[in-house]
């Protein structure tokens, strides 16, 4: 876990690229909602805002696993 978080960090920008083009591909296979109301949501996830949320998502995961990689280290020290 410690490993991946400066992975995740480094890699933040791609990743939260990747993860909206995810979401988008999920919007545009449901069937059930129109045209129009999908375009709106697709347009809505490619904002700037979104992508910044997107990435902030990333570093807080990478945040946690740091910190979840350095409990553990020091748990099997068992200095904790």
């Amino acid at each position: 876990m410690l490993l991946l978080a400066p992975v995740l960090f480094r890699f933040r920008a791609p990743l939260a690229r990747w993860f909206i083009e995810n979401r988008v591909e999920v919007i545009r296979r449901s069937r059930l909602q129109n045209s129009e109301y999908v375009q709106r949501e697709i347009d809505s996830l490619k904002t700037p805002g979104s992508y910044q949320l997107s990435r902030l998502q990333v570093v807080i995961v990478a945040v946690f696993f740091a910190g979840a990689g350095v409990f553990a280290i020091l748990k099997g020290l068992a200095v904790i």
